[in-house]
Order: C-alpha cells, then sequence, then structure tokens
C-alpha cells in the first residue's frame, strides 16, 4: 500500500518526538558538508541557523569553509556555471583559495544566494557544531589532521572506518558497503523507522552545550 506524503509527515513527526522532548539546546548552529544538518534541523523542528543547508560541498571545500570561518560568514559569492550541472552553483575566493557551493536544492542562484545570506546572519559561533559525512578518514591523512585541528569544540565525523578509535567519530555500518549519496536517508534493514543517520545520537551530540 502506498502511503501519502502526508501521513508519512505525520508518522515522522511523531517518532521523532522524544529526540525533540530530549533535546536542551534549542538553537544549535549546525555545520554540515551535505543536507545531514539540514534533515536534523528539520526532525527537530528548529530553525535553520546556519547557512550549509540545501546545499553540499567537497571536503577540502568544506574544510578550508570553517578553517576561516570569520571571512567566509561574510563574503560575496559568485554564480559559477559547470556543463551538467541543471542547479546552481555558487563560488566564494579568498586569495588563491576557493570555496564552491553546490545549491542542489534551491531553483536559482539569487534564491540560493539570499538564503545563504539570511541564515548566515543567524549562526551563533558560540553554539557552533560540526558534522562531516562520508570521510574517509585515516589517522595520519591530512584530512583528518586539519579536521582535528578546527576551531569548534564540537565536532563529528560520520564514517564506516574502525582502524582507529577517537571521541569526534562516528561509526556507521552502511559506510562499510559502497556509498550512494542519501543513503544515509535510508532506513536501516531490519527496522520500521530507523534510519542509518539515527545511529548518531545527534541529540546527546548538541546537548553538550548549555544553550
Amino acid at each position: 500500500m502506498k502511503i501519502s506524503k502526508k501521513l508519512k509527515d505525520t508518522i515522522r513527526f511523531w517518532y521523532y518526538m522524544p529526540k525533540r522532548l530530549r533535546l536542551k539546546n534549542k538553537n544549535p548552529t549546525i555545520f554540515c558538508i551535505n543536507c545531514v544538518g539540514g534533515m536534523i534541523y528539520h526532525d527537530l523542528r528548529l530553525q535553520f541557523r546556519s547557512p550549509t543547508v540545501n546545499l553540499f560541498m567537497s571536503h577540502n571545500d568544506f574544510l578550508c569553509f570553517l578553517e576561516s570561518i570569520d571571512y567566509y560568514l561574510h563574503c560575496e559569492i559568485e554564480q559559477i556555471h559547470e556543463e551538467g550541472i541543471a542547479y546552481p552553483v555558487g563560488l566564494m575566493r579568498r586569495g588563491n583559495e576557493s570555496v564552491k557551493l553546490h545549491f542542489v536544492h534551491f531553483r536559482t542562484f539569487e534564491e540560493a544566494a539570499e538564503k545563504w545570506r539570511n541564515r548566515c546572519a543567524r549562526v551563533d559561533l558560540n553554539n557552533a557544531f560540526v558534522i562531516m559525512e562520508y570521510a574517509p578518514i585515516k589517522e595520519d591523512d591530512l584530512l583528518w589532521k586539519r579536521f582535528c585541528a578546527l576551531p569548534f569544540d564540537n565536532k563529528a565525523v560520520l564514517t564506516g572506518d574502525t582502524s582507529f578509535d577517537h571521541p569526534d567519530l562516528v561509526h556507521i555500518g552502511m559506510y562499510n558497503e559502497p556509498y550512494e549519496n542519501g543513503r544515509i536517508f535510508a532506513i536501516k534493514p531490519g527496522t520500521i523507522l530507523h534510519r542509518w543517520l539515527d545511529d548518531f545520537d545527534y541529540v546527546s551530540f548538541f546537548n553538550r552545550s548549555g544553550k
């Protein structure tokens, strides 16, 4: 039987109610490399207090953005065009460095840029949380070293790598299989409503802050 979107939304609303009741930190700024942050905001029924919603970046660009966060939160975005890409793409420049923003869930660049600016204004760097999804982390890799050096107290990498352990690593089994974009939102086999993303206790993660 096919379930309507309205019924699905109602089921999800009540399924995630216990998470919302557990949440003490009601206004986190979630910096995320892709749509994971937006989905968490949606399920917790929170205002989008971060510009990194409904878009994605490469791992390198995400780290560049966070390493110079004060600059990029006030940086102008220029539109660029890439062959074969139908959604808007933006670019922020800082000297020889640049950060590319794939506004995959926006219809126009103007809409995307406006939302980016509005959400930048809501950022609270004193209540910020960083989530990097599907990073091929290795303990001696530059990617991991750059992530560890980020100027944020609350960071998490969602990964399947179990070659080493660290408080910032969140091990999720789906990454041990060939990666599929968006699978983090799929229902975990053997469950009814539990998504792979729900293996990450993001409520406890946000409750680290007393806000």
